[in-house]
């Protein structure tokens, strides 16, 4: 992401015009320094993943346009039972299908991050965060409601069957507050 230039002529002139006068221009960049800030904010449902079904969970009660936040909490499942492979990952969607990698996977000593990769057009952001409860990691998805209904669910797999662990959702209320504006400036000075 580039930053935003702003450009424009300036004048500058000392106490008294006869003693001096210089004309420049000032260069003004918009920082990209800093990152939008979006918090959890208040619990407002939760429920769990079944693990050996591939359906969607319909999240409801959404005010189209307020923030929310949808997590996963309460636990890691493992896809397969006799694979080392355990996740807090999920997906989600705005009706039109499950879409995105939400979460954390754990194989053995590789830890893979899935936040911030493949998450649906409609949400703006996703993060991994540590409990305070558990210590493990999950994963969590802001959002501005597009609809009064989005739906959530687990990963794709060719055998849900065999999958174990538990894992939960929660539904937050979530706030965003645009990240300050930082302008420095340049300018130069011709006599």
């Amino acid at each position: 992401m580039s930053a935003t230039v702003y450009t424009g002529n300036v004048r500058f002139e000392a106490a008294a015009l006869a003693d001096s006068m210089h004309t420049g221009t000032v260069v003004l960049e918009e920082s990209t320094g800093l990152d939008p800030g979006y918090l959890p904010g208040a619990e407002i449902s939760t429920g769990a993943f079944v693990l050996t079904s591939p359906l969607a969970y319909a999240v409801n009660g959404l005010t189209i346009g307020d923030w929310y936040c949808l997590e996963s909490y309460d636990g890691y499942w493992r896809l397969r039972i006799l694979w080392p492979l355990v996740m807090s990952v999920f997906r989600v969607s705005d009706g039109s299908g499950l879409a995105g990698s939400i979460g954390q996977y754990v194989l053995g000593d590789r830890i893979t991050v899935a936040d911030g990769t493949d998450y649906p057009a409609w949400c703006a952001f996703a993060e991994c965060f540590d409990s305070a409860v558990d210590g493990n990691r999950y994963g969590r998805v802001y959002f501005q409601a597009p609809a009064i209904t989005v739906y959530t669910g687990m990963i794709s797999d060719s055998s849900y069957a065999d999958n174990t662990g538990t894992t939960r959702w929660r539904l937050r209320h979530a706030n965003y507050t645009p990240a300050a504006r930082v302008h420095t400036g340049a300018v130069t000075l011709e006599g």
